[in-house]
């Protein structure tokens, strides 16, 4: 084998025995509670590389997202994502988990409900939001809201955000 293609295999095993480099994992952790982490660059499905949240306020769905689009997941079962699109008008139809997403330079910021077109449209259930400067993030729950509330109308509500303190981490193996 000549001593350039050794190289070049050597590189390919290099680059399939370690992460993505463009995956970035975060750690939010908070006292008493399970922790929530958010990879950036989880996958790509769609076409589209999405970003993920996993904590124990995500229930019956899949919340990954594009960056500035939404996930969405099936009714049933395991809450499996099965679509992404771009506009809130796309999801209407959908029945199943809806999960929003941002990030940029000082903000990630996702939030989850589910969508049910015969009972009212989308019903919020979750935010989480982190400030990347500060590695401060807020949890907000909102069970039983009506559909349609805005975030201006959640600020005003009775909803108590929980604390949270976040990091970057890397994998132990």
């Amino acid at each position: 084998m000549a001593s350039g293609t050794k190289v070049l295999v050597a590189l390919f095993l290099l680059s399939t025995a370690t992460p993505a480099s463009g995956k970035q994992l975060i750690l939010c952790q908070r006292p008493g509670s399970p922790d929530a982490v958010i990879t950036l660059g989880a996958s790509t499905q769609f076409n589209r590389t999405l970003d993920c949240i996993v904590g124990n306020f995500v229930a019956d769905m899949t919340a990954c997202a594009p960056n500035g689009a939404y996930g969405l997941s099936a009714p049933t079962g395991s809450g499996q994502l099965v679509g992404v699109v771009d506009r809130w008008q796309d999801y209407v139809d959908h029945s199943g988990g809806v999960v929003s997403h941002f990030a940029n330079a000082d903000k990630i910021y996702f939030a989850g409900g589910f969508n049910w077109p015969d009972k009212g449209g989308l019903t919020d259930k979750w935010s989480f939001t982190v400030n990347r400067l500060t590695g401060q993030a807020e949890l907000k729950e909102f069970p039983g809201h009506s559909p349609y509330t805005t975030e201006e109308l959640r600020k005003l509500s009775d909803v108590k955000p929980v604390s949270y303190l976040c990091h970057q981490a890397k994998p132990q193996f």
